[in-house]
């Protein structure tokens, strides 16, 4: 039997490997604003350089003539006007009625042109964002759930060295937890809340310089600004969720273990708050849990966790009979225990198990696919990577590591090179397929024209040979690499690499089925 310190340390380490996950997914989330941020930059600037380009004036002047449009009904009646004048007399006439140097209106227009425009793709991206950490924040709460709930009865049945009965969670459940509301919303509600305001917020931003016609530069920073403040409400927003999922799960966990009461941990150090300061080693009725009030989250960012209140002097058991959880002298260890699971019960647990252990190593492996494989061709969260590497389709995963090992080995080499080549592989081209091709220097190669034209009549000049080498788009190696073959469209060469020579080399004339079915193979894939 184990004593306080055991409980309090595992529930205490069980809250730290929650939110080590929240910090996780927090970075991709917040790589989903910079990325917005950016693009909204970008579009400032192109657009201001595009009204540069159209009129024909330095920073300073457009500046100024951007500033200068005045906003009102009579110079929108007047630009209709301007829009539909039946010649260019006509036009003139009302360009020198608005002002005497014509820009003005043509600014104006351009102005609210460009202002309209940046609204759309403020918004466009901003609710971006909201939709794709919406997915990526789900994911990980629906993990924290299933890892904080089989941790607990992982940890109580190692701790009470018993066997105890727990429930095999199902994709709804867990779904149910997750999409609850809790102070009024769901979580989903929260991020598209905050999304819309910044949209609103850089918006309003963008009106304000457009009429005070500040500098890009200037501009570009203010938005950094409010970009960083809705950063932080992410991140707040991300740790709040995953404590509070956390300790739901918790609850859950203590209602099937069948745990009358429960003891408030607070975090012990210099940040925890006063609310939860009086709190801390409390004991509590379970049926009495209030969120808030006596139960975490008690505040944003709440650190704070519980761990069961029992006896423990006695241990606990399931009665074969109702299957219910019983505090007596047990007899059952927890090796038997583990034993007397089911399939199911015994995966569910040990993929808990496996992916807190492999946290670690394992964000450090999903970091690297991404830089390697490109974001878009791995799983969008960390918390779905673990799902595919320990639960997920097998085929798919050892895809992506074929992938990634491809593409190491082979310079320049991309996704689509990767399924270039395995489907060249798939057709039965033997060898070691480098796309793009195996460097050489082509011009140092010794060309043997006695053997490509003399014997077999391939009537292939040394340029054209080398041209084929150059051009090639992809490379085969052979026989060990004593031959390594290189294929262009317009013809193929055979080069012995520790020999430098080119031993053969023929034209697309000459191409046999099996090259032909390789070019096919290219073209398709864009080469």
């Amino acid at each position: 039997m184990r004593n306080d310190e055991y409980w309090e340390q595992a529930a205490l380490l069980r809250e730290i490997a929650v939110q080590e996950g929240a910090t996780h997914t927090a970075a991709e989330v917040l790589e989903l604003y910079d990325g917005a941020l950016k693009d909204i930059q970008n579009e400032i600037r192109t657009i201001k350089f595009n009204f540069k380009k159209r009129y024909g004036i330095d920073d300073k002047t457009a500046e100024y003539h951007l500033s200068r449009a005045r906003l009102d009904d009579n110079m929108n009646t007047l630009i209709e006007l301007l829009e539909n004048a039946p010649d260019a007399a006509a036009r003139k006439k009302i360009l020198d009625y608005i002002h005497r140097d014509g820009l003005s209106v043509r600014a104006y227009s351009a102005r609210i042109e460009r202002y309209e425009q940046l609204k759309t793709v403020i918004y466009a991206r901003t609710m971006k964002i909201a939709a794709e950490s919406t997915g990526i924040i789900g994911d990980m709460l629906k993990s924290a759930y299933k890892e904080s709930y089989y941790g607990l009865i992982d940890d109580a049945a190692r701790g009470l060295d018993v066997g105890i009965g727990f429930t095999v969670l199902n994709d709804n459940a867990i779904d149910e937890a997750v999409n609850a509301k809790w102070n009024g919303k769901r979580f989903s509600k929260r991020i598209w809340d905050n999304t819309d305001r910044l949209a609103t917020e850089a918006q309003n931003l963008i009106v304000k310089s457009l009429i005070s016609g500040e500098s890009y530069t200037k501009t570009s920073r203010k938005l950094a600004e409010a970009f960083d403040v809705e950063k932080y409400h992410a991140t707040t927003l991300i740790h709040t969720e995953t404590a509070h999922i956390h300790g739901q799960a918790d609850l859950k966990a203590y209602k099937d273990l069948g745990v009358q009461e429960y003891k408030y941990l607070a975090t012990l150090d210099y940040r925890t708050c006063e609310t939860c300061q009086p709190l801390d080693g409390k004991v509590f009725k379970l049926s009495a849990a209030r969120e808030g009030v006596n139960y975490p989250t008690m505040h944003p960012r709440c650190r704070c966790t519980t761990t069961m209140n029992i006896d423990y002097t006695s241990r606990r058991a399931r009665n074969p009979l109702s299957g219910k959880n019983e505090i007596v002298d047990g007899d059952i260890t927890y090796s038997q225990w583990i034993d007397s699971l089911t399939p199911e019960e015994k995966a569910a647990l040990e993929l808990s198990r496996k992916k807190d252990d492999n946290k670690t190593s394992d964000k450090l492996q999903y970091k690297q696919y991404q830089d390697v494989l490109g974001r878009k061709n791995v799983p969008k969260s960390f918390d779905k990577w673990q799902e595919l590497k320990y639960n997920g389709d097998r085929a798919e995963y050892e895809d992506l590591k074929q992938a990634y090992r491809y593409i190491n080995a082979n310079a320049g080499a991309d996704i689509n090179a990767f399924h270039c080549a395995k489907e060249l592989k798939q057709i039965g081209v033997k060898g070691s397929i480098h796309i793009p091709k195996k460097d050489i220097a082509v011009d140092s190669l010794i060309f043997d024209d006695e053997h490509i034209n003399h014997q077999r009549k391939h009537n292939v000049s040394e340029s054209e040979a080398k041209s084929y080498i150059s051009n090639a788009l992809m490379s085969i190696t052979k026989r060990n690499g004593l031959t390594e073959n290189y294929y262009s469209y317009s013809g193929v060469a055979y080069v012995n690499p520790s020999e430098q020579i080119i031993k053969t080399a023929f034209s697309e004339r000459e191409f046999s089925e099996e090259v032909l079915s390789i070019v096919e193979v290219l073209k398709k894939y864009g080469y």
